[in-house]
């Protein structure tokens, strides 16, 4: 069974006049993405600066437009449901709006008050029936909406922004339920513009720019974090443990920047950095006058150098480093 849940070749998108009416002359490229594929039974996050593509490329996903050029393919037959930005929510009860949509697909149906429940449940909003919908703060909105749509019984959830304008809590809270989602066997596929929401939600990483995919390489590891009374902490990805800044607090997410490694020709004098073994799986190209290796190690990596450098190291495919990076230059999340 494939694990593609969406292929897409050759995309380009632009508005036409009737959606920008303003323009005597079609709008300019909105998005255009060669080659992308995301994953099934994962949680993809969409990042890039407002005007980016973000939503506009969910909602193709969600076939509310259709591409200009080229074609989004599926991996199989599925229901997906987009939840916007600024979800709208009807006049009423939430129950209400949990089951209006069920009527609209021919009446009502036994049990959708104790399915109701069980969605408001899952959206940490139990006992949420009652209350008035429009009454809501901006985070149970958002909650509320999402429940909605789990109404439906999604194989995929699109969620534009679900982290804008809520506070804190109500941050963490969508994290934990995105990956209760991914438990319960749903897709999800997110956009954000915050950078520690996007790093601990996301398996897979898409940085939009301009409308186009670049390339962030920045390593993201999922782990577990022991502080400690010192400078430097623990924080533990499978088997390997790394040195990271001692800071208070929980964190479930270690970032580490492919520019952060440098070669070892020897044992260093230290040992306060992080040192290890890895073998170049593939060589690429990267910005200008630079090249990321694809490494496995004790975890796979990516690491950026200069054409110069690598040209002077004489690195090639299958070649064996050691390397050495700052414990400060971990960034948890």
């Amino acid at each position: 069974m494939s694990t593609e849940l969406y292929r897409i070749e050759n995309l380009i998108f632009r508005y036409d006049r009737k959606y920008d009416r303003k323009r005597s002359q079609p709008s300019d490229t909105v998005l255009s993405i060669p080659d992308l594929t995301i994953l099934k039974d994962r949680v993809t996050v969409i990042r890039g600066h407002n005007g980016s593509g973000k939503s506009t490329l969910l909602k193709l996903l969600n076939r509310l437009l259709q591409p200009t050029e080229g074609n989004i393919t599926p991996g199989g037959d599925f229901r997906s449901v987009l939840v916007h930005q600024e979800p709208y929510l009807f006049h009423g009860s939430v129950l209400h709006n949990l089951t209006a949509p069920l009527h609209f697909q021919g009446g009502r149906k036994p049990g959708e008050a104790e399915k109701a429940a069980s969605a408001l449940k899952m959206v940490g909003l139990e006992d949420f029936e009652k209350r008035r919908a429009r009454e809501l703060s901006g985070g149970e909105k958002k909650r509320v909406a999402i429940a909605r749509a789990l109404m439906t019984g999604p194989d995929v959830l699109l969620l534009d922004e679900p982290d804008a304008n809520v506070d804190s809590r109500t941050s963490r809270d969508l994290e934990i339920l995105v990956q209760d989602l991914k438990m319960r066997g749903i897709s999800t596929v997110l956009c954000s513009h915050n950078r520690g929401f996007a790093y601990r939600c996301c398996d897979d990483l898409i940085d939009l720019y301009q409308g186009s995919p670049v390339d962030h390489d920045e390593n993201v590891f999922k782990g577990s974090y022991r502080c400690a009374s010192g400078l430097y902490a623990e924080f533990r990805i499978g088997e390997w443990n790394i040195r990271c800044p001692s800071v208070t607090g929980e964190y479930t997410t270690a970032v580490i920047s492919p520019e952060s490694f440098t070669l070892l020709s020897c044992q260093p004098d230290s040992d306060e950095g992080n040192t290890f073994e890895a073998e170049i799986q593939d060589i690429r190209a990267s910005k200008k006058g630079l090249k990321t290796l694809v490494l496995a190690g004790p975890a796979d990596l990516r690491m950026r150098i200069s054409d110069a450098e690598l040209s002077v190291s004489n690195l090639k495919k299958g070649d064996r480093l050691s390397l050495l990076f700052s414990p400060s230059s971990v960034k948890l999340y």
